[in-house]
């Protein structure tokens, strides 16, 4: 069991994007990893959390992690960090825990330079020996400027032979909480690897939670990076298809005159793209032995002669044209063996254009009928 103190550094200089989003939110990713691998490995494990720019505490010691990760995203950059008040008020607030037989450890994120003097914090580093109190120090963003104070600190901790304090450094562009994944701060004391060879340094079967939160943070950022490296060659093949457009295809002209001459690239070498606009080019193209357009076959030269073309005024309806003795006698002339001048048809014709009364006034009633 044990009783920790993680110390925050939330100073102006956590704005910085060297880790991405920022300073502030990848020391927030780590936080939330080492308090899910503490309560898991014991639920008796108590954590406290501390600004190292008041050096006030935040949250004392608890069980509640979801207390303690409510409290560090309402953290606002701002002013400087004091390591070594900070790690007094943290040794203080450990002496008044409840769990006296609970091992007692300080993690310290620093993230901004160190103006505490190294003298200073190598006698600090005696009396926290003293007291059994191991420390852990996580250094990026000023990794370069407060690495020499740092390693004092640590050493001054651990003396000749102990290993219960560890100094992590951390290159900047890197994800905080992968490089924290296989340090001695999750693997526990006494050792710079974990132990056992597992997946993300974790073993699944004490932590499972944790590691399946890695493996997604892991698949997440594998699937980031092929995105990017698949991104330059669609940008590529855009700036292409605009270059291309923008000539009047006149690239895909070239391809079908190839293909006339059986000169053109196999289609396999094409892409999808190139395939689509050369099928719908040759769409448009007039097929060969080709004279003309549709509008040319429908307008071809039907001419009427004069004498067939009928004026507007002398248009007929049906009715007048079965009734017009000049239309049936002409109708009657073109049968075969039949002469239109007899007079029996003559008068039959007649009779026709002029009906006898009583024939119309039997009309009239079948009509009046109907």
């Amino acid at each position: 069991m044990e009783s920790c103190v993680i110390c925050l550094d939330s100073s102006e200089f956590m704005r910085n994007g060297d880790f991405i989003p920022s300073r502030l939110s990848a020391q927030e990713e780590a936080v939330n990893m080492i308090c899910q691998s503490k309560r898991n490995k014991n639920a008796e494990n108590c954590l406290a959390l501390l600004s190292l720019t008041s050096s006030q505490m935040l949250v004392t010691l608890t069980r509640d992690v979801t207390k303690i990760m409510t409290t560090i995203r309402k953290l606002q950059p701002k002013g400087k960090i004091e390591l070594g008040k900070g790690l007094q008020v943290a040794h203080l607030c450990l002496k008044h825990r409840q769990g006296r037989d609970h091992a007692i450890k300080i993690i310290v994120f620093v993230g901004s330079p160190v103006i505490d003097e190294e003298s200073d914090l190598v006698i600090l580093g005696k009396r926290l020996r003293k007291e059994k109190v191991s420390v852990d120090v996580i250094n990026f963003g000023e990794e370069s400027i407060n690495v020499k104070k740092l390693e004092s600190l640590i050493t001054t901790l651990n003396g000749k032979d102990g290993e219960n304090s560890h100094l992590i450094t951390v290159p900047p562009e890197t994800r905080l909480s992968e490089v924290l994944v296989s340090s001695p701060i999750m693997a526990g004391s006494g050792g710079g690897a974990v132990p056992g060879n597992y997946e993300f340094g974790v073993d699944p079967n004490e932590d499972p939670e944790l590691a399946m939160v890695l493996r997604v943070s892991m698949e997440e950022e594998r699937s980031r990076i092929q995105q990017q490296q698949h991104r330059v060659p669609s940008t590529g093949l855009a700036g292409e298809s605009r270059t291309t457009s923008g000539t009047g295809g006149s690239a895909l002209t070239s391809m079908m005159q190839g293909l006339a001459t059986s000169q053109a690239p196999e289609l396999n070498e094409l892409t999808e793209e190139q395939q689509l606009h050369l099928a719908m080019q040759m769409s448009l193209q007039p097929m060969e032995g080709d004279t003309g357009s549709d509008m040319d076959i429908i307008d071809m030269d039907y001419e009427l002669d004069d004498d067939d073309n009928l004026d507007d005024d002398d248009d007929l309806d049906g009715d007048d044209l079965v009734t017009d003795p000049n239309f049936l006698s002409d109708v009657i002339g073109t049968l075969p063996g039949v002469d239109a001048n007899k007079e029996d048809l003559v008068k039959a014709i007649q009779e026709q254009n002029n009906p006898k009364p009583e024939d119309k006034d039997k009309d009239d009633d079948d009509n009046v009928m109907d």
